[in-house]
């Protein structure tokens, strides 16, 4: 087609080949040649003064950027997208952006930044009755609520964006909210009404031949087999999920996998396999330049070097995850890479680890990581307080949202 279009002239049809080939490439996790594309057909767009197209163009470009974990030029392409578009009133391309900054915010875990835009997604596709667009908007916020732990709320849009997707027959859109809800479930601990979910979903994406989808179901299910302890299930969904990946040619996807994998084998106490995966993740991740699981997975790997007494290794790669969460401000890796810091700064220096873990208790203000603050300080430093402190705060979250990660802590420092 771009070959055709070139040869007749079409600049326009140029145009929209060379974005269509950067989205495939974007896809394979080749971001090298998709960029390539994007630049391309960016120069064409500014030549025509094609403005739709340019807006298209910031668009495919932050999208690869997001991959990357780039978020900083990620965000600069979508202000740029959303400039445009309001210049020219397209409020459905004006959603899409707001989207995507949100989900931006989102994944550094900056929670009331992504609801803002969130928000606004949702009045701008009301205003202009798109369906699809709400139903993205809604599912969106409940990813916000989830993670937050406000599980009613984030079933209440799960709910309300299945119902949309129904409506509009979107076996996409359906599979993807089937999916949330089914997140919600596990964390809750109810892991056959997780599992029905993963089912449902799985035979929504199959009916029309989604192979991402399907992916998606399958890791979900393995995840949902990885929290409940049952290892080799996990593995099996993982594998399945993983040759999906590899025959779409996803980079992306494989190390987000790989990393997942590694994460099972960590969980069940096979820690040299755990590293395997976790380096083969973290190849992939420096190969297509995604420093989002990058961080995650160096400060994972960190924790392992920890339990094998392996110090120096340790500190040398804790220090270089949190390095990369904060330059690209995951909030999430960030306080993660904290909290192992200083338990590495107490295995030479109990006093100092136990401080600098103490003052990040001015640092944070949301009660789960106070909880888990005071959790690491207990076993660090023994103290009653910072027990009585934890069971305390995970009780409340517990009562409130019955995740089942805060039964487990209750249960394992009430037991010790």
């Amino acid at each position: 087609q771009l070959i055709i279009c070139e040869e007749i002239g079409d600049k326009r049809g140029i145009s929209t080949s060379a974005g269509n080939l950067g989205d495939v490439y974007r896809y394979q996790g080749n971001y090298g040649k998709a960029m390539e594309c994007y630049q391309k057909q960016l120069i064409i767009n500014e030549d025509i003064c094609y403005k739709n197209g340019i807006s298209t163009t910031f668009g495919g470009m932050g999208n690869v950027y997001w991959n990357q974990g780039n978020y900083e030029k990620a965000m600069e392409c979508y202000q740029k997208q959303l400039i445009i578009n309001e210049e020219i009133g397209y409020k459905r391309e004006i959603g899409i952006a707001v989207g995507h900054m949100g989900n931006i915010y989102w994944n550094q875990g900056n929670y009331g930044k992504a609801m803002e835009c969130y928000e606004k997604q949702l009045i701008i596709n009301e205003e202009i009755g798109y369906k699809r667009g709400i139903g993205m908007a809604v599912g969106n916020m409940g990813n916000v609520y989830s993670d937050q732990g406000n599980y009613e709320k984030a079933m209440g849009c799960y709910e309300e964006q299945l119902i949309i997707n129904e409506e509009i027959g979107n076996n996409r859109g359906i599979g993807i909210a089937v999916v949330n809800m089914g997140t919600v479930y596990s964390d809750q601990g109810n892991y056959e009404k997780a599992m029905e979910c993963s089912e449902k979903s799985l035979k929504s994406f199959e009916e029309i031949g989604d192979k991402g989808g399907i992916a998606f179901a399958v890791g979900a299910m393995g995840d949902i087999y990885r929290v409940k302890g049952s290892y080799g299930k996990s593995m099996e969904c993982y594998k399945n999920q993983l040759k999906i990946c590899e025959e779409l040619g996803d980079k992306s996807g494989i190390s987000f996998i790989m990393g997942n994998m590694g994460i099972a084998c960590k969980d069940e106490g096979n820690l040299k396999l755990a590293i395997e995966y976790f380096d083969r993740s973290m190849q992939i991740c420096i190969e297509i330049g995604n420093k989002l699981v990058l961080a995650d997975k160096l400060i994972l790997k960190a924790d392992i070097y920890l339990i094998e007494k392996k110090y120096k290794e340790a500190i040398e790669i804790c220090d270089e995850g949190l390095m990369m969460a904060k330059e690209i401000a995951d909030l999430k890796s960030i306080f993660n890479g904290r909290i192992l810091k200083n338990k590495l700064i107490s295995v030479q220096d109990k006093e100092s680890g136990i401080l600098s873990l103490e003052s990040m208790l001015n640092d944070y203000k949301e009660e789960s990581q106070i909880a888990d603050i005071n959790f690491e300080l207990f076993k660090l430093a023994g103290y009653k307080k910072y027990k009585n402190r934890a069971v305390e705060i995970y009780r409340k979250l517990y009562e409130k949202t019955p995740k089942i990660d805060y039964k487990n802590k209750i249960d394992e420092l009430e037991w010790t």
